[in-house]
C-alpha cells in the first residue's frame, strides 16, 4: 500500500511540473489514479477487522424442550410425492402469512404429521416468537411449507 502511494504522490507532483499538453503530464495522472485502490485495500482491511454482531439462531437447537407458542387446526394439502420428501426437516416448517415467513416445529416430525393426513388442531413452536405472534393471531391464515413446498393449510385458532 506505501507503494502505490508513492506512486500516487509522484504522479502529483509529475502533473505538477509537467507541461499542460505532454507525455509526463498523462504519466502522472495514470500514476495519481493508483492512490484510488490503495485506499480501497485500505478500507476493506479496516472492514475485515470490525467486530460483528453474532448472528440469529436459524434453526432449534436438537435439545431444546418444546414450547408452543401458536395453536393452529391445520389441514395437510394432497400430495402424495410430498410425504417421502419430509424425512430432512425433522419438525421444522415454516408458517407463511402473506408475503412473511416464520420458522416453526411441531411437536411431532412433520413426515409422521403428513401421514397421518388428518385435520386436526397442532400446536406450534416459533423460533422467534415476538415478530411471529404480532402476525398469527387467532383467525389468520397461513401455509405450512416444509423448504419449498407448501404442505398444509392453517388457521390460527385461539388458546
Amino acid at each position: 500500500m506505501a507503494v502505490l502511494l508513492s506512486l500516487a504522490l509522484l504522479g502529483a507532483a509529475m502533473r505538477h511540473w509537467a507541461p499542460d499538453p505532454s507525455l509526463q503530464r498523462d504519466i502522472g495522472t495514470v500514476l495519481l489514479v493508483l492512490w484510488l485502490p490503495a485506499v480501497g485495500n485500505l478500507v476493506a482491511f479496516i472492514i475485515a477487522r470490525l467486530p460483528r454482531r453474532p448472528r440469529a439462531a436459524n434453526g432449534f437447537a436438537a435439545t431444546s424442550p418444546f414450547k408452543p407458542h401458536v395453536n393452529a387446526q391445520i389441514n395437510p394439502l394432497p400430495r402424495a410425492d410430498v410425504a417421502i420428501a419430509l424425512e430432512p426437516f425433522g419438525q421444522q416448517c415454516t408458517l407463511v402469512v402473506g408475503n412473511k415467513g416464520f420458522t416453526a416445529r411441531l411437536a411431532q416430525p412433520l413426515a409422521q404429521w403428513f401421514d397421518a393426513g388428518t385435520a386436526g388442531a397442532v400446536e406450534l413452536e416459533l423460533l422467534h416468537p415476538e415478530p411471529g405472534l404480532r402476525e398469527l393471531r387467532p383467525g389468520v391464515v397461513f401455509y405450512l411449507a416444509a423448504g419449498t413446498t407448501a404442505i398444509g393449510e392453517g388457521r390460527v385458532i385461539p388458546d
